[in-house]
């Protein structure tokens, strides 16, 4: 029995000691990782399950490494542009200062409990984090840094601007752990779905946007909010636009189908149609779990739709 005792704790004694090389490991694969790519400042480096999952992630999704030039200093005072973003939070009154997004360390490489203290010395912010007029003059100087921190650029994958995203659950999961949207906005783009019944709560993870997206989107959001409100000509309008774009989630080729349907406007159900199944076929990252489920469920839902049509025809000739 003692024998026993010795074997289980000389086996937690080597667990412990495994789970540290894996914990050294991990932090350590992304920093040389990082020298590898030549980065000349490396980001602020997250805790070890964090490096751990950016290492498992990163064939499929380089740009979840923090990018190259967002490490370069952007300014006379050594700031890195993720200084900008958070003086630009910090000012913003909406902003929940007890609760810092997780974007300035994955996004933008720093730790703001790191960056303040530089911040405070260099006469940007004093102690109480409150703004000083030299940080108001150096957001409007950076006003360009801000713009494209609220529309991000799109997802890399294998050095191609494209995307990889689940389903549309995914596609907001995205924006989300972004800071693109907030928890609100999540749960009120599902809000007429089934599938956002079954996903709003569960808040999971994935990563990168244009302004032409972050449009699409909004243009979603803004839609079901019109649909509700009777007025479903303009809902029309703004998914006719993210269809026009190509938008690669099916909200909004569902939700003019049908619109279409109920309107008996049949040649816009089967032009929608035939636009969703186009942009899953091509457009769509081909690895993508949903693809070709969808891409099935948008043509068979069109060879019905031409199908009705053609029986509608029969029934007007058979009537003259």
């Amino acid at each position: 029995m003692k024998n026993l005792f010795s074997f289980v704790k000389n086996l937690n004694v080597q667990s412990k000691s495994d789970a540290s090389i894996n914990k050294i490991d991990s932090t350590e694969k992304l920093l040389a990782l990082y020298r590898q790519k030549n980065y000349k400042r490396i980001p602020f480096l997250p805790n070890n399950e964090e490096c751990s999952k950016i290492l498992d992630r990163y064939d499929i999704l380089p740009s979840l490494l923090v990018r190259k030039e967002y490490m370069d200093i952007i300014y006379q005072d050594d700031l890195y542009r993720g200084d900008i973003i958070y003086l630009r939070w910090l000012a913003n009154p909406r902003t929940n200062k007890k609760k810092i997004p997780a974007y300035f360390v994955f996004k933008y490489g720093i730790s703001v409990n790191e960056r303040s203290g530089t911040l405070i010395s260099l006469g940007y912010i004093d102690k109480q984090n409150n703004l000083t007029d030299k940080a108001v003059k150096l957001i409007e100087l950076h006003s360009s840094i801000i713009n494209e921190h609220k529309f991000p650029e799109p997802l890399l994958i294998n050095d191609k601007q494209t995307e990889i995203y689940v389903d549309d659950k995914a596609f907001y999961d995205d924006l989300l752990n972004r800071g693109v949207i907030n928890e609100q906005e999540y749960k009120e783009a599902f809000e007429t779905t089934k599938a956002a019944n079954d996903a709003s709560d569960e808040l999971l993870t994935m990563n990168k946007y244009s302004s032409k997206e972050l449009k699409m989107v909004n243009n979603n959001k803004r839609g079901i909010t019109l649909e509700k409100s009777g007025d479903v000509d303009k809902a029309i309008e703004l998914y006719e636009y993210n269809i026009k774009h190509r938008f690669q989630g099916n909200h909004p080729y569902d939700r003019l189908a049908i619109i279409y349907r109920k309107q008996k406007r049949i040649n816009d159900e089967i032009r929608v149609l035939e636009v969703a199944v186009d942009v899953f076929e091509k457009d769509v990252y081909k690895k993508r779990p949903d693809r070709n489920v969808k891409t099935n469920r948008f043509k068979e839902r069109l060879g019905k739709v031409h199908s009705d049509k053609k029986h509608e025809n029969e029934r007007r000739n058979n009537n003259e």
